[in-house]
């Protein structure tokens, strides 16, 4: 597999303004999506062994505060670990759950 080199960053805007889809030089892709009172942003980057080169994809999701609640991050095509944070009233980290 050969990477996709490319010399400049290319974004894409939704109908808002606001950076869908970011193209990176380096082959990896960023994703974002708004919905309601959330923001899913996945990153996919091209993880290169001796052996291998996967893409790999770390999705996080934020809520209206900015605040961490799920965290994807694929390990290997087939493996993925989910992380998912709770907070109190007073934006306190309460649970973090694997």
């Amino acid at each position: 597999m050969e990477a996709n080199w490319r010399d400049w960053t290319e974004t894409q805007l939704d109908g808002l303004g606001r950076a869908a889809l970011v193209h990176r030089p380096d082959g990896a892709d960023l994703e974002t999506t708004f919905a309601g009172d959330t923001t899913t942003t996945t990153t996919r980057d091209v993880a290169t062994s001796i052996s291998t080169a996967d893409t790999l994809a770390t999705t996080t999701v934020t809520d209206a505060l900015g605040r961490l609640r799920l965290l994807e991050e694929q390990e290997t095509s087939t493996n993925t670990y989910v992380t998912k944070y709770e907070y109190d009233i007073g934006d306190r980290l309460t649970d973090i759950a694997l």
